[in-house]
């Protein structure tokens, strides 16, 4: 059972998991996971808490206690959780002894290390910040994870994602936010994205097609 308070100890709502409740986290505000309207549509959100589950599953809730999405199967017991600062992504570490990264909806892009141990806890770097030569910061610094695992080791870890895309002629295709491709015609800017839900590999553009590769299929 989870149970919602306000900042005097009052509860807001409570509910109720189908498991025992290992792990639990708040997004970051304004990166909430958008629940969807019995219409379809995306509703408003300001919060989401992610919760995980030794059912292996994890899930998402509003602070009214209502689920935004379905929940997603992990394949192995959620110890710990963490968002990055901005909220695009969260870390999970877990029984399958890795630390995982992420989308904000739970789809896989990669792990972060394979590890001997159950990975018991992982915390991200709260708003990665380093300075240029001339001592002004500089907010494009590596993204920065630290893991536990059950052994009582700690790493830390930075992640540097590489720049995928492909151009043929004046079209010019890019990766955002890991799962999405934009398609720019560069003579008038002009830009569509495509959300491909899954962790775009590779792009490659010829005359008017365009190729992505996810992880298990083309």
């Amino acid at each position: 059972k989870i149970s919602l308070r306000d900042n005097a100890g009052s509860e807001v709502c409570s509910f109720e998991r189908k498991a025992p409740i290992w792990c639990l986290t708040w997004a970051p505000a304004g990166s909430a996971v958008s629940p969807t309207t019995a219409s379809g549509a995306a509703a408003s959100s300001s919060d989401c808490l992610a919760v995980g589950c030794w059912d292996q599953t994890l899930s998402f809730y509003q602070p009214n206690g209502t689920q935004s999405l379905k929940d997603r199967k992990l394949h192995f017991y959620p110890c710990s959780l963490s968002y990055f600062w901005d909220g695009k992504y969260i870390v999970i570490g877990g029984s399958d002894r890795r630390a995982t990264l992420c989308t904000k909806e739970a789809v896989r892009l990669c792990a972060i290390c394979d590890l001997p141990e159950w990975v018991w806890s992982v915390k991200t770097q709260p708003m990665p910040v380093m300075h240029d030569a001339d001592g002004r910061h500089n907010a494009n610094a590596p993204l920065t994870v630290a893991v536990g695992c059950f052994g009582g080791t700690i790493t830390v870890y930075s992640l540097n994602f590489k720049h995928v895309y492909g151009m043929y002629d004046d079209r010019y295709a890019y990766r955002v936010s890991m799962t999405d491709v934009m398609v720019q015609h560069l003579p008038t800017d002009h830009r569509i994205k495509i959300k491909c839900r899954d962790c775009v590999k590779n792009i490659a553009v010829y005359k008017n097609r365009l190729a992505v590769q996810l992880p298990d299929r083309i």
